[in-house]
């Protein structure tokens, strides 16, 4: 039924309720998994509370934005480490940039068949405020969305 499914893993629980939902998915289907991270890019509003004043090197933005993507790099690492130990073929990227749009924009270029999220990630209040990303998703992609409870 489903050849490529991505799913989005941001270290939430829902994220890893939404990981095994996939893998088992992915194994059933014989699919391709795609484990996908976005990670916001630093800035200074995101590194300082509002209303500080702060020079802030563009090096030492870079070295955040690096050690950033280290991280995300290293879980799906050992996110696909479990998924091939499964039997189950996968890849790994990290993006950048706004979660839903970059998760939209990624899946239709690699020509994803289902996206699987969870329905509440890492965000919190803010995530009340502007709407989920799951929710956004749903708006911009093109294929089957699976939200995970």
């Amino acid at each position: 039924m489903f050849k490529k499914i991505l799913v989005g893993i941001d270290g939430s629980a829902m994220g890893d309720k939404a990981f095994n939902t996939a893998l088992t998915l992915a194994k059933g289907w014989g699919a391709e998994l795609f484990l996908v991270h976005v990670m916001p890019m630093p800035t200074l509003p995101n590194v300082f509370p509002p209303g500080a004043i702060a020079y802030v090197p563009e090096s030492v933005l870079q070295d955040l934005t690096r050690e950033i993507k280290e991280k995300a790099e290293k879980t799906l690492e050992e996110r696909l480490n479990q998924v091939k130990e499964k039997g189950v073929t996968g890849q790994i990227k990290v993006l950048k940039g706004e979660p839903a749009s970059a998760i939209a924009s990624f899946a239709q270029e690699e020509g994803i068949d289902l996206i699987v999220v969870g329905s509440r990630g890492i965000s919190g209040v803010k995530e009340l405020m502007l709407g989920s990303v799951s929710h956004k998703i749903s708006q911009l992609a093109r294929c089957p969305i699976l939200i995970v409870k």
